[in-house]
């Protein structure tokens, strides 16, 4: 294993162990919301280590407001729920435009090279 693949696996670690982000939630559940958090990693696996740190944790603050929302989706009325997932789409929306401005920085050094 090479130390950038070392490095990413530690990172994905830190997703498996950190229980607080996936608590309220249901073995399956819990599984599938790893498996998303993993996958935007793997993604940028070619990407600098302080690129995939920004990653982790803005993936880390998305898991966490899936869970909180899960665990308080039965105290929470629909406007609520409403302004929860809008933050979330918000959240999730930044970790594109970072994606998107890592693809193109990325494809930029291809072409330098």
């Amino acid at each position: 294993m090479t130390n950038e693949s070392d490095q990413l696996q530690q990172l994905v670690e830190q997703l498996y162990e950190n229980e607080a982000l996936t608590s309220a939630l249901s073995d399956e559940s819990a599984k599938i919301l790893l498996t998303w958090g993993e996958q935007q990693l793997q993604d940028g696996s070619e990407s600098s280590m302080e690129y995939l740190e920004e990653t982790l944790a803005q993936v880390q603050q998305v898991m966490r407001t899936i869970n909180r929302l899960v665990e308080q989706q039965v105290d929470l009325n629909e406007t609520e729920l409403v302004e929860r997932l809008l933050k979330l789409v918000e959240q999730s929306n930044q970790l594109t435009l970072q994606k998107s401005g890592q693809s193109q920085a990325t494809e930029g050094e291809k072409e330098d090279a």
